[in-house]
């Protein structure tokens, strides 16, 4: 019990890691911006890589949001990605079906 705390929509920008950084948030939602097209993309790579391992520092889990294309599910995986939301893990479901689950987040943990 108590209060867990979630940051949505991380992405670029300062602002996002001064509020991981005050808040210590128990998960931290990278937007879909950053995530989709990492693995053929270096330039966002690098900086998805960044941002894992800054929200790994903070002892905060990440959800990565968009994972649409198995080549990003693969490299997600590889670099320690554990949870995601997006088509490629299931299609939308409605708010009431994913509490009685118990996965508040609407995350999905990778195989």
């Amino acid at each position: 019990a108590g209060l867990v705390i979630a940051i949505d929509d991380v992405g670029f920008g300062r602002t996002a890691i001064e509020s991981m950084m005050i808040l210590e948030p128990e998960f931290v939602k990278i937007d879909r911006g950053c995530v989709t097209g990492a693995a053929k993309d270096p330039a966002k790579s690098r900086t998805l890589l960044r941002l894992l391992r800054i929200i790994a520092s903070l002892g905060a889990e990440a959800i990565v949001v968009g994972v649409e294309q198995s080549d990003d599910l693969t490299f997600l995986k590889a670099n320690g990605a554990r949870l995601g939301q997006g088509y490629l893990l299931g299609r939308p479901v409605e708010p009431e079906f994913v509490f009685r689950l118990g996965a508040a987040s609407g995350a999905v943990p990778f195989q």
